[in-house]
């Protein structure tokens, strides 16, 4: 039987997500090659850390508000897609290691925001928390805005 989600497992792997791109943010830290680098991770490791807290905030108000646990579930389709895409981004237990380029590294989290963004469309388009589908639309922003600074980082990384 398949994973049925909600509005607050999808909260708590949006949280999951979050966790890991502040850790991968942190490890690029140490492959970045100038302060212009150093910069902008550091602003995109703040706001993941701040997604995350926006997210556990959400989550605690959904779960403090959670009704009968069948009328919130996803549907059939959302369940299979949400399933891809968190497998995709979120791997629990699994352990980072240090890039071994900063282009590796800006690789690696262009992929993991494109990934998010796909999971925070997804979950804005389904939720059925107003206050959640607000905090996704709003984060899923500020992922594009993250994916646009990575592939400027990119532009100037060396080989």
């Amino acid at each position: 039987m398949a994973f049925a989600y909600n509005d607050h497992e999808a909260l708590r792997i949006a949280m999951e997500i979050e966790r890991k791109g502040a850790e991968y943010y942190t490890l690029m830290l140490d492959v970045a090659a100038d302060a212009r680098e150093r910069q902008v991770i550091v602003r995109l490791l703040k706001q993941e850390e701040e997604h995350l807290h926006a997210f556990h905030a959400m989550y605690e108000a959904v779960i403090s508000q959670h009704d009968d646990e069948g009328e919130t579930r996803f549907d059939e389709d959302t369940n299979a897609y949400l399933a891809a895409v968190a497998e995709g981004v979120v791997a629990p237990g699994e352990a980072m290691e240090k890039p071994a380029s900063m282009r590796e590294a800006l690789a690696q989290a262009v992929r993991s925001e494109k990934d998010s963004i796909l999971f925070y469309q997804e979950l804005a388009h389904t939720a059925r928390n107003q206050d959640a589908r607000t905090t996704f639309l709003r984060i899923l922003k500020e992922e594009k805005a993250h994916l646009g600074a990575l592939q400027g980082l990119m532009e100037g990384a060396k080989e």
